[in-house]
């Protein structure tokens, strides 16, 4: 590799000296979450999971996907969803478990992800928001 004394006709080769009057390419450090939040999932792809915040005021209880058994989600937690997963939302314990009237949030729908960070929100009446 040659050394151009440049960093600016796209040659892949970055060069860093101590800055002078005649070099001056300077550098931030910048953090990976914060790149990885600032991709736009929606136009550049599609994420693999979904991380969803209950704010319903109160735990739900979900089952399905990779939640094999009635799980409870505190309020202000976060479960995540996948793939082609369907995972139940019920707001009590007992309905969990007899497996009645539940809300249904499929990875599709939390798909709609419309700021692409793949972070959506169960709000109080259970329904998705972007986050």
């Amino acid at each position: 590799m040659v050394l151009d004394g440049e960093n600016n006709d796209g040659d892949r080769d970055y060069e860093s000296y101590v800055p002078t009057n005649t070099f001056d390419d300077l550098t931030v450090p910048i953090d990976a979450d914060y790149i990885f939040q600032s991709l736009n999932c929606s136009v550049c792809c599609q994420c693999a999971t979904h991380q969803i915040l209950n704010s319903r005021g109160s735990s739900i209880y979900i089952q399905g996907g990779a939640y094999t058994t009635c799980t409870t989600v505190a309020n202000a937690a976060t479960f995540t969803i996948s793939g082609s997963q369907t995972v139940n939302v019920y707001t009590t314990s007992a309905n969990c478990t007899a497996r009645t009237t539940p809300a249904v949030i499929t990875y599709l729908a939390a798909a709609t992800d419309a700021n692409g960070k793949c972070l959506i929100t169960l709000n109080s009446s259970l329904a998705l928001i972007d986050r």
